[in-house]
């Protein structure tokens, strides 16, 4: 596998409306898109951050840089058949399946972020 979740056309569609831009507040991320690869990844097998591969960086960075990053969300639709055609879109990434995340908001963070890539193809 090569590690890359993200094609370059889905990249450049999102990259502009993720958190960390140059005209935040704050410190930015240096790598946003390798970032999002890291959450894709742990989307994508369900696995613990600590399993994070070393490529991706340290995983408690990760960690406490997507905590931050879940300030952002947006909100969910409230039509019913709508999220539930969105959810069958979504069940084949193992942590959104099993509601690995406890924590709400990180959990919808991350329905929000494999959301937007699914809607994008």
């Amino acid at each position: 596998m090569s590690g890359q979740e993200l094609s370059d056309r889905i990249w450049a569609k999102m990259a502009h409306h993720l958190p960390g831009k140059a005209t935040d507040p704050g410190r930015t991320g240096r790598d946003k898109r390798h970032f999002m690869e890291a959450l894709l990844w742990l989307a994508r097998t369900g696995a613990h951050w600590r399993a994070l591969p070393d490529h991706f960086g340290k995983w408690n960075r990760i960690y406490v840089r997507f905590n931050r990053w879940c300030r952002f969300d947006a909100a969910l639709s409230k039509d019913r058949n709508a999220i539930e055609c969105f959810f069958r879109k979504i069940k084949h990434f193992r942590r959104i399946a099993t509601r690995y995340d406890k924590p709400a908001r990180n959990y919808i963070s991350f329905v929000n972020l494999v959301g937007a890539l699914k809607s994008g193809k």
